[in-house]
């Protein structure tokens, strides 16, 4: 692999520009520690993505993406036999038994790969290979792709305001509560003053005046 750069020198966006306008013709690698990604391009337009981190087959990641049936899997996969791991040939045999469309394959593949170009539009370091004339596997699935359109769709998803989801339970529960009745004040009686008493002098100092003024 023939080294260009790395991501914190140019920009992903401004590489795959120059390719698409120049027209170039082969195999852009981009690494990041133990992760890649492989572009095949031909005259400046994208083939397919790689490599295939995936055992599953074409007809089976359609299958689980509900772009085809269980019935157009079945099918395929048996007129196919062993060449079920050949993309080109079950693209081509789906298209045939009528399954799907060109136009369903490419808006698929189109999908799918602007899902990468937005991963590797968020690395911000990495290093930048390109081989001249590289073409690729011929068992894969090619859909050739404008740079210029995929690169526009990823941005303008990535720029997009994201909402946070509204968590929904799954169970309701409902809580009764007890209103709370609140305490009213006691209102307070009046003090009333004590009716007034003449004032009596002890029994005891009254018999003691009598003794006293008694002649």
């Amino acid at each position: 692999m023939s080294l260009i750069g790395t991501l914190e020198q140019f920009s992903l966006t401004n590489v795959l520009q120059r390719i698409e306008r120049h027209e170039k013709t082969g195999l852009l690698t981009i690494r990041q520690g133990a992760q890649w990604i492989e572009f095949y391009i031909r005259e400046g337009r994208l083939l397919c993505v790689g490599p295939l981190r995936t055992s599953a087959t074409l007809g089976e990641r359609l299958l689980q993406d509900g772009i085809i049936s269980p019935t157009a899997f079945h099918e395929t996969s048996r007129v196919l036999g062993d060449a079920s791991k050949n993309e080109s040939k079950t693209a081509r045999t789906l298209m045939e038994l009528r399954y799907v469309s060109r136009d369903d394959l490419r808006t698929w593949t189109i999908k799918n790969t602007t899902e990468v170009i937005k991963v590797l539009l968020i690395w911000t370091s990495g290093e930048i290979y390109f081989d001249d004339d590289v073409t690729p596997p011929v068992e894969r699935l090619l859909v050739s792709m404008s740079i210029s359109s995929l690169l526009e769709t990823a941005a303008a998803a990535l720029s997009a305001p994201v909402s946070a989801p509204v968590a929904t339970p799954s169970v309701y529960t409902s809580i009764a509560t007890t209103p709370v009745i609140p305490v009213q004040p006691v209102p307070q009686q009046p003090v009333r003053p004590a009716p007034h008493q003449p004032h009596r002098a002890p029994r005891t100092l009254h018999l003691l005046m009598l003794r006293v003024c008694r002649p």
